[in-house]
């Protein structure tokens, strides 16, 4: 069985690390790779069974890789040594992928994308750059508050750039953004420009329908000056409901109809 969808061919070491890693906590098979799983001695009956499972845990790690890169670790005896040649072999900082990650993150902008499609692509991003990142995260308790002012910092760069790369049709909701105080999160700008994205498609679809029954009504006019006849018959059509007899001149301003004003609407 294959552990993630996706077979690692050297590339985006980072994304497969991650996904390998999750698969095996929810099989419980961690400690196979991590140097946890105590080696029973091999007299002991429970040899058989460690053997296997990490024999298992190879077999999976092998199916989630290309062909080649399988067969340059297939003679690994143990699931942990395994992983360990390819933490090695791919895992350390490459200076040019995070010269090319940081290009990637100064030339993207939204274009012809949808806001969803461009922040997906600047998430996927700032998740690798993250992965390459050599700094060491502190766990330890702050007191002074410089480690959440280093948080809300790094916060803020994602929110400018994300807001950079926007078309100049969201230049008045960023404004909006970067008046707030404190200024919001990454993902609540996100959800304010999402929100307005989708205000402006309903906009748009109510503006069409508006001109489009604007355009039925000034060609019905057209046809009706231009044959009378025909449109007085039309009008006088018997099959009309309760022998109403509509009006020509009378068009309502709300519904965009002819035949009745807004007040008989």
């Amino acid at each position: 069985m294959n552990l993630i969808s996706a077979s690692f061919d050297g590339n985006s070491y980072g994304n497969w690390k991650r996904g390998v890693l999750i698969s095996l906590s929810a099989k419980n098979k961690l400690c196979f790779i991590n140097d946890k799983a105590e080696i029973p001695e091999e007299t002991s009956p429970l040899f058989e069974q460690w053997s296997r499972c990490n024999d298992m845990v190879i077999a999976w790690l092998l199916n989630s890789l290309s062909k080649d890169t399988a067969e340059s670790v297939l003679y690994s005896q143990r699931a942990s040594d395994l992983w360990n040649e390819l933490q090695e072999r791919y895992g350390q900082p490459d200076g040019s992928k995070l010269f090319q990650l940081q290009r990637d993150l100064n030339n993207i902008s939204q274009g012809i994308s949808g806001v969803a499609a461009y922040y997906n692509k600047l998430k996927k991003l700032w998740d690798q750059l993250k992965v390459l990142n050599t700094f060491m995260n502190c766990n330890c308790e702050c007191k002074c508050g410089a480690k959440a002012h280093n948080h809300k910092m790094n916060e803020d760069m994602k929110l400018v750039q994300f807001l950079m790369g926007l078309n100049e049709a969201f230049s008045a909701c960023r404004g909006n953004i970067f008046m707030m105080k404190p200024l919001p999160s990454t993902s609540q700008a996100y959800s304010i420009i999402l929100h307005e994205e989708s205000q402006r498609e309903v906009h748009s679809s109510n503006t069409m329908n508006i001109d489009s029954s604007a355009f039925n009504v000034s060609r019905w006019n057209q046809q009706r000056n231009q044959n009378p006849r025909k449109a007085n018959t039309q009008i006088s059509n018997p099959k009309n409901q309760n022998n109403f007899t509509p009006n020509n001149n009378l068009f309502c301003s709300h519904c965009k109809k002819i035949n009745h004003t807004i007040q008989g609407c």
